[in-house]
């Protein structure tokens, strides 16, 4: 993703996907997240100043020992790199309630001051996520779901936007292909965008 102001970089999500035992996702996770975290540093010492948002599975974070995992390369970053990441959770339980949430949500609170959800596509309500002090949502638009969900895709960023600005939200809107919805992603002044529309190009949003 690129970040209207500050510039933001971010790891792909597929291989983190939760496929087999909690211990396998969260080893995963856990692997993305230090790669991650030491690409950054480097690159602060090089001179970059942007954000970096980073992806994490929350069924990595569903036992204790994949909590330790996670918390752990957590530890990898001092207090003056972690506040500039956002933890971007993805995969949420499809039947999401405040304490399961919550229970997601707490291993980040020591770490980081901003944290992002990636709600399930038919997600209408984002109340959850406010009363949890979350930055904001992500709309996903590379997912399969989404392609083959029908429904003109102007109108569903739309709702999107509106839903989480109702409740004071920031729009992370990822995958977009197309420049209709990129020059619609803009109108609505989305936090962050990424997607095979912006190629090569790391300045488009800064402008």
């Amino acid at each position: 993703m690129r970040e209207n102001r500050n510039g933001v970089e971010q790891s792909g999500n597929g291989l983190l996907a939760h496929r087999e035992s909690i211990d396998d996702t969260a080893k995963r996770n856990e692997k993305v997240l230090k790669t991650a975290f030491k690409e950054y540093k480097r690159a602060r010492k090089g001179g970059f100043r942007g954000r970096l948002i980073v992806p994490l599975n929350s069924f990595a974070l569903a036992n204790a020992e994949g909590g330790a995992r996670i918390v752990g390369a957590f530890k990898m970053l001092d207090g003056g790199l972690r506040k500039n990441v956002i933890v971007e959770v993805f995969q949420l339980p499809r039947t999401l309630s405040v304490g399961l949430l919550d229970e997601i949500t707490i291993p980040l609170l020591a770490f980081f001051e901003h944290y992002i959800a990636d709600p399930e596509p038919d997600m209408i309500d984002f109340t959850l996520f406010t009363n949890l002090n979350y930055l904001g949502v992500v709309l996903d638009l590379g997912i399969e779901s989404m392609k083959s969900g029908g429904g003109d895709m102007k109108d569903r960023v739309t709702k999107f936007w509106a839903a989480a600005t109702k409740q004071k939200l920031k729009v992370f809107i990822s995958g977009v292909k197309d420049r209709d919805i990129l020059d619609l992603a803009r109108r609505y002044e989305a936090f962050a965008i990424d997607g095979p529309v912006l190629g090569n190009d790391r300045t488009a949003l800064a402008k």
